[in-house]
Formats: C-alpha cells, sequence, structure tokens
C-alpha cells in the first residue's frame, strides 16, 4: 500500500467568474481554463504520482453530488462533504485525521482544485521531488512560484538559503509566509529575487503536520483528536465534521501555522502556474486574434482589441463588437456580463447587489 495521499480542497464560491459561476456551480467544477472542469484537470495531475484510491476531495455539500458527477473516478467515501465553510485550517485538520487513522506513517499533501499548470510533466517531478523531501526532512513543504510580476492578489514566501537539491528541484529554508502586499512591496518582491508565489500546495509527513497543530494551534489539535476517537468508533467524518466544525474558528492554514511555523521548507517550482483568480487570467491560457482579442464562442469583433468573451458554448447566440476594447462580455442563458478589464477584481460586487434582489436570486 502506498504511503502517499492527496486532499484536493474544493472549497469557495468563484464570484468574481459569475455568470458563468454559481452557488451550486463554481469556478472549480467549470472548464474556465481547458476543455474539462478545473477539479478533473487538478485529479488528472496527481494521477501516477499516488494511487486512485488515495486521493480525497474536501468540499461543500452542495456540491457532493456534482463532484461525484465531474469525478467517477472517486468512490463516495473519497468526497468528503463540509456542512459549513470554515476554510482551509480545518479542512487539513480534517485530512489528517483520516490519513492518520488509515496510515499513520502516511505523507499527503494539499492541493487547490483550481489551479491552472500546463506543463503536468514538471509538475509531477516537482510533487515527487516534495513527497520524498517530507519524508527525508520531517518539515513542512511548501511549493513557490517565481513571481514574474508585481502581483497583489497572492500571498508570498520569502526563501532563505538553500538547503539542498532533489531531482533538479532547490529546496530552500522558509524565512516567513507574508500576507497579500499592496502594489509597492509586490513591486519590491519581484525585484529582490527573494519572494515566490505561495501556491497553497502543501506536503508533509502524518507526523510533522500533527506537531505543528498541537504547537501552533491547540483548538485545531483537539478538534483532530475528537476526529480520531470518532473514526475509531466507525463513526462517519461528514457527522463528526457537522459537530465539530461549530467549534473552531474560520481560518487560513497560512494564518494558523504556515505563518506561525519554524519548520519549513520551501520547493523552488519547475512548472508553470495560474490560480485563473478572475475572467481576466482566462486570457493567459487561449490563443488570441490579430488584435489580442480572446473569443470563446461565437463572436465577430470590429474595430476593438484586447477584448475577452466568453460566449456559453450551448447557446447559438451570436456576440458582435464594434470599436469597443480592454472590455470583458461573458453571456451564459441567462444573464450577460460586461465589465471593463480594469474592473475584473469588482465582479463580486455585482454578485453581492444581485443578492439583494428578490427576482434575480436564482442567478446567484
Amino acid at each position: 500500500m502506498s504511503n502517499k495521499y492527496v486532499f484536493i480542497l474544493a472549497g469557495g464560491r468563484g464570484e468574481r467568474f459569475w455568470p458563468k459561476s454559481r452557488l451550486d456551480l463554481p469556478k472549480h467544477l467549470l472548464a474556465i481554463a481547458g476543455n474539462s472542469p478545473m477539479i478533473c484537470q487538478t485529479i488528472k495531475r496527481v494521477k501516477g504520482i499516488v494511487p486512485i484510491n488515495n486521493i480525497f476531495v474536501i468540499t461543500n455539500i452542495k456540491h457532493k453530488l456534482n463532484i461525484q458527477k465531474y469525478c467517477p473516478d472517486l468512490g463516495p467515501d473519497q468526497i468528503i462533504a463540509e456542512s459549513i465553510g470554515r476554510d482551509t485550517a480545518a479542512a487539513v485538520a480534517v485530512a489528517l485525521a483520516i490519513i492518520k487513522h488509515k496510515n499513520p506513517n502516511g505523507v499527503f499533501a494539499i492541493l487547490p482544485a483550481d489551479h491552472k499548470i500546463h506543463n503536468e510533466k514538471k509538475f509531477k517531478i516537482s510533487l515527487q521531488a516534495a513527497f520524498l523531501t517530507a519524508k527525508k526532512t520531517s518539515f513542512l513543504v511548501s511549493i513557490g512560484i517565481q513571481p514574474t510580476i508585481p502581483a497583489t492578489g497572492y500571498g508570498y514566501i520569502k526563501r532563505g538559503k538553500i538547503v539542498f537539491k532533489i531531482n533538479g528541484n532547490s529546496i530552500f529554508k522558509v524565512e516567513k509566509f507574508v500576507e497579500k502586499p499592496n502594489a509597492l512591496k509586490a513591486k519590491t518582491y519581484l525585484s529582490s529575487k527573494n519572494y515566490y508565489w505561495n501556491t497553497g500546495i502543501f506536503i508533509w509527513t502524518v507526523k510533522a503536520i500533527e506537531t505543528a497543530f498541537k504547537k501552533y494551534a491547540p483548538e485545531y489539535f483537539k478538534m483532530i483528536n475528537i476526529l480520531l476517537q470518532g473514526l475509531a468508533l466507525n463513526k462517519s467524518i461528514e457527522s463528526l465534521i457537522r459537530k465539530e466544525y461549530l467549534k473552531v474558528d474560520k481560518s487560513s492554514i497560512d494564518y494558523t501555522l504556515m505563518e506561525k511555523a519554524k519548520e519549513i521548507i520551501m520547493i523552488e517550482s519547475i512548472f508553470d502556474w495560474d490560480d485563473v483568480g478572475d475572467w481576466l487570467s482566462i486570457e493567459r491560457h487561449y490563443p488570441k486574434d490579430k488584435q489580442s482579442n480572446v473569443i470563446r464562442g461565437e463572436a465577430i469583433i470590429a474595430e476593438g482589441s484586447k477584448n475577452i468573451i466568453f460566449n456559453d458554448n450551448e447557446s447559438d447566440h451570436l456576440i458582435t463588437m464594434i470599436g469597443i476594447s480592454n472590455v470583458i462580455v461573458v453571456r451564459t442563458k441567462d444573464a450577460t456580463l460586461i465589465c471593463s478589464k480594469k474592473h475584473s477584481q469588482e465582479i463580486k460586487n455585482i454578485v453581492q447587489k444581485i443578492g439583494t434582489i428578490k427576482k434575480y436570486s436564482h442567478l446567484l
């Protein structure tokens, strides 16, 4: 039996991809960047590194049936439904309890469900190196991406001295995790060459992450022990979650552990990476016409450049534009979004306004 496991975190609402994303159909269930749902792409990337039976998904209870539909290789017990959202710290605690119950010597990776990686071969090399590093060092292992732009939407990792190399991957001591910076700090991080984008991909042994919870987050450590006691009595993990999630605060694993722990190292990734955060990001993954327009579906643009058009493939509706540039247009069967590219981060504000109007509640 393999000691390696993968947990894919499929929470979130994906509000910035409205009107394609909805409460019952968040970003990770959509083919936003590629021809299959983002979560299916994530599962495909880890196949061959760990057995399919060792891949788990933690998601919102509303999305469990859809994930079973889109990911038929996973058994029902491999899709763990959360009754309420408690962010990534609670999800990691659940993953730890499940793996310690199954295999106390296990090593497991935490992966977001909705990131885009084109070079799967290099990703697999880096993830394999991360598993080996976690087992070899008993440190908490993170994967960092060298920034290419001064991005303000990502958390960062400041690297320290190089520790060693494995399979062509450089391994660094982590000096600190830092929150999303303002524009000035992001420019400083980019020029320093010592700051990396935090991918949210973590790998650790059961013992290493359990020790970290015990040392830095005793309330979660207590929950982990209660979950383990329940699993030992053959209680359902989902029934345990329903009760125990009410007792812990909503918090990210970055804030709960990674910003506090000292026992962290980082693998410098050798693969491409994009967290595909909003509609603006899709132009990085599709070809452009001579005027730098990205068009998905039926559309004709005259005298316009640098536009993004996403026309639902199920529609025979034609979108036409004349003399307009730097605009995002997304059309579904029941809603249309028109947004300047510079306001792409504010789409969630429209979603919030829609939520206040009863006759449009079906569009959420």
